[in-house]
């Protein structure tokens, strides 16, 4: 119950006093004798006090229930005040955590999420102080020093990209046991697989099945510590070719730990393709010099056999019934000696001595021996013009082109064909557009055709180029070194080829001679003219060869000493007053025989020297400077050519 204000309370509390003292007693009032004055009078006086205390008390009711509606509406609205402010408070609250609490949470959420996409460039907005404007600011720090990252580690991954991609070497990268992550673009021409394709592929799937065992072995080796390692492979593409490669491995580390294998591989085709010719290359040396021996004791051979069949018919009767053998074993000598020759042609280093030679009767003289090379499916045939003039040539050499030539056609038909000699002549123009580079002037041209397989315009481009050939197993040499002799010899060579048509190579080579004239005979040795005391120092080491041309010597009317070594011809040569000439063997055990001849030139610089010899070894072009005062006469030999060799050099 409300309590009443302190000043109302005061006038209730008196109205009771009051009534207690003119409160009559009722039992009094029950009794007779009211109408006694005193009483009325105390009735009356009750009464008034009763009227004013009722009036007291309406206003009092009045007072009261103003005062309570006061009260109620002051409770109302303080009521109403507090709701509205604790509304407002509430609301700011929710302002203010939404502002400074949910909207940065909400935004470092999102920018979170973007970071995980991968965009790095959202940034949160930083509202106020406080821990979480602390949070926002550290937070797009960070991704200012990712963005940072991002872009080095995206300049650095561009500069190791392109490389990668762009390098001529095979890059491959692997996990350890092999299997491709990635491949570059040398690799996928080298192996014909796209990248997707080669992904998933392991290395062991790619090499030839002879390396799958290699490739094991390296990389169990570079589990074991081994870091680096460098071997050949060879990997069959997905077209079936197989590529031999030189590939170099490392491993590759994440923390400290191997994770995969980064390799290059180096296309090494043509180096193996090089090697291959260097090898063939030591091997025809190699042949050579062993058929260079070979030919030395054969050609010492054959001068005997040549020798002592010219001596037996130089005394035989013309009826001699004995007469045709002993022509017949000097045939065979002589077709032994150019068979010699022909062997020598493909290994030696020649000692060139151009001469004026018929090309036909050269080229007549090699159809005889080609048939027999070319085998059965080819057919042989010659055209030759009488026209023709001569050439100043090495007979060695213009022999070795023509089979140079007519091997290359054979190769060109492995089923058989028609190959063709032909001679012609023709008179070039400077100016003529399908000769460019000849000089004007008459030429002698070799040609030769065959209906074999022809070639692609590109082939024909490259085909003198030193080791390039079409042939499984060619050396790519033949073709390079007629281009070479004709060179060196004025001449051109010329190529007519398509596919399916055959091929016809024309060499042009200056004219020596209007008319084709045969080359004089050596003069007899009775027509050679021997002056008093000449003095022929002989140097031989085979004794049989010694004894059979100083003979031959001695029966032209020269004094001949012989030595049967460098040592004997030193004494010799210390010893005698007069030594118009050294005949000496060139390959000989100790000092060869332009040493021998520098040696002697020491104490008789005006000494005149021949060689002989059927085969140089390369010794008259290494150690004698002068070659144009180089004499050589190959065996074997007649007593005829040697008369006239040494008549010349005498004369010389």
């Amino acid at each position: 119950m409300p309590t009443l204000p302190s000043d109302l309370q005061q006038e209730l509390n008196a109205v009771g006093r009051e009534w207690a003292e003119v409160r009559p007693d009722p039992v009094r009032l029950t009794q007779p004798g009211l109408d006694d004055p005193s009483v009325a009078e105390s009735l009356a006086r009750i009464d008034t006090r009763i009227g004013e205390l009722v009036r007291t008390l309406e206003v009092l009711q009045g007072a009261v229930g103003l005062r309570l509606q006061l009260q109620r509406g002051r409770l109302l609205y303080v009521m109403g005040s507090i709701a509205l402010t604790s509304l407002a408070l509430f609301g700011f609250g929710i302002w203010i955590t939404h502002r400074y609490i949910a909207r940065p949470i909400r935004s470092l959420d999102e920018a979170a999420r973007r970071v995980s996409g991968g965009e790095f460039s959202q940034r949160v907005p930083i509202i106020a102080g406080g821990e979480l404007a602390s949070l926002a600011g550290s937070f797009n720090g960070m991704l200012e020093e990712l963005e940072r990252l991002l872009e080095a580690a995206e300049s650095s991954e561009k500069r190791y990209r392109e490389p990668f991609a762009n390098a001529n070497e095979l890059v491959c990268i692997a996990d350890l046991t092999g299997r491709f992550t990635s491949i570059n673009k040398a690799a996928e021409s080298i192996s014909s697989y796209t990248r997707d394709e080669a992904r998933g592929m392991r290395l062991q799937d790619l090499v030839a099945p002879e390396y799958v065992e290699l490739v094991e072995r390296m990389m169990a080796r570079k589990l074991e510590g081994d870091t680096q390692t460098v071997y050949e492979v060879e990997i069959i593409s997905k077209t079936g070719e197989r590529v031999p490669l030189e590939l170099s491995t490392r491993l590759t580390f994440d923390n400290g730990k191997p994770v995969g294998v980064e390799g290059i591989g180096r296309d090494i085709s043509e180096r193996k393709h090089l090697q291959e010719q260097l090898w063939l290359a030591q091997k025809m040396d190699a042949v050579g010099r062993l058929a260079g021996g070979i030919a030395h004791d054969f050609g010492n051979v054959l001068t005997i056999v040549t020798g002592y069949c010219t001596l037996l018919l130089g005394v035989m009767p013309e009826g001699d019934p004995a007469r045709e053998q002993v022509e017949g074993i000097k045939r065979a000598a002589d077709r032994g000696s150019s068979l010699t020759n022909q062997i020598l042609s493909f290994s030696r280093e020649p000692f060139v001595q151009p001469r004026m030679l018929s090309l036909n009767a050269v080229v007549a003289e090699q159809a005889e021996m080609l048939w027999r090379i070319l085998g059965e499916k080819v057919e042989l045939g010659t055209v030759l013009n009488p026209t023709v003039g001569l050439v100043h040539f090495d007979p060695g050499q213009l022999e070795q082109v023509i089979m140079n030539l007519a091997l290359n056609s054979r190769d060109a038909m492995p089923g058989g064909g028609q190959l063709t000699l032909a001679t012609s002549r023709v008179d070039l123009d400077e100016s003529d557009p399908a000769h460019p580079g000849c000089e004007a002037g008459a030429y002698v041209v070799l040609e030769v055709r065959d209906t074999g397989e022809g070639m692609k315009a590109e082939t024909v481009e490259r085909m003198f180029e030193p080791f390039f050939t079409t042939k499984a197993k060619g050396t790519g040499l033949g073709l390079s070194t007629v281009y070479g002799i004709v060179r060196e010899n004025g001449g051109r060579s010329e190529v007519e080829s398509e596919p399916g048509k055959g091929t016809r190579i024309r060499i042009c080579l200056p004219d020596a001679g209007d008319v084709e004239q045969p080359e004089p005979a050596p003069a007899a040795p009775e027509e050679l003219t021997v002056e008093p005391n000449e003095t022929v120092l002989l140097v031989e080491d085979e004794e049989t060869v010694r004894r059979l041309v100083g003979g031959m010597i001695r029966a032209l009317g020269y004094e001949v000493i012989e030595a049967r070594d460098e040592k004997d011809a030193g004494e010799i040569s210390q010893g005698t007053a007069q030594i118009d000439i050294l005949v000496t063997d060139v390959v000989m055990p100790d000092l060869n025989g332009p040493q021998l001849a520098q040696q002697i030139r020491l104490s008789r610089p005006d000494i005149k020297v021949l060689f002989m010899s059927g085969y140089t070894g390369g010794a008259l072009n290494y150690h004698v400077r002068d070659r144009q005062d180089v004499h050589l006469l190959q065996k074997p030999f007649t007593p005829e050519s040697m008369a006239a060799k040494m008549r010349e050099v005498l004369d010389s």
